[in-house]
């Protein structure tokens, strides 16, 4: 749980700097938004949306590769790469957690059904 807060922390930024309105990518530096979305390398699904994919992506032919947002160059993590590390861990995490818990909640109750 620690660990997906910090990543929602950090991908969000400090509350000073978030803003409900898109990120204006004209003006540099980047405003509105939330950390994540100021980057230079987030692409958005479509134009003039807020979605974005951290993992890889299905072409229209069927080709599955990493989103462009994704790539490293080098051989070393920026902030960047560490933030979108980072949320995929925690989300990751977060859902096996929930899986297991919906298949302990089960398990019991299939066992309440022989007491």
């Amino acid at each position: 749980m620690e660990d997906a807060t910090k990543a929602r922390d950090v991908a969000l930024g400090p509350k000073k700097d978030r803003r409900r309105a898109p990120v204006d990518k004209r003006r540099k530096p980047l405003v509105n938004g939330v950390a994540f979305e100021r980057d230079s390398r987030v692409t958005p699904v479509k134009p003039n949306t807020r979605c974005y994919t951290l993992g890889p992506t299905q072409q229209p032919n069927g080709l599955i590769c990493p989103n462009s947002g994704s790539k490293v160059v080098g051989d070393e993590l920026d902030d960047y790469g560490i933030m979108r590390k980072n949320i995929v861990s925690a989300s990751r995490a977060s859902a096996f957690l929930i899986a297991s818990t919906v298949l302990n909640i089960y398990t019991v109750y299939h066992w309440m059904r022989y007491v």
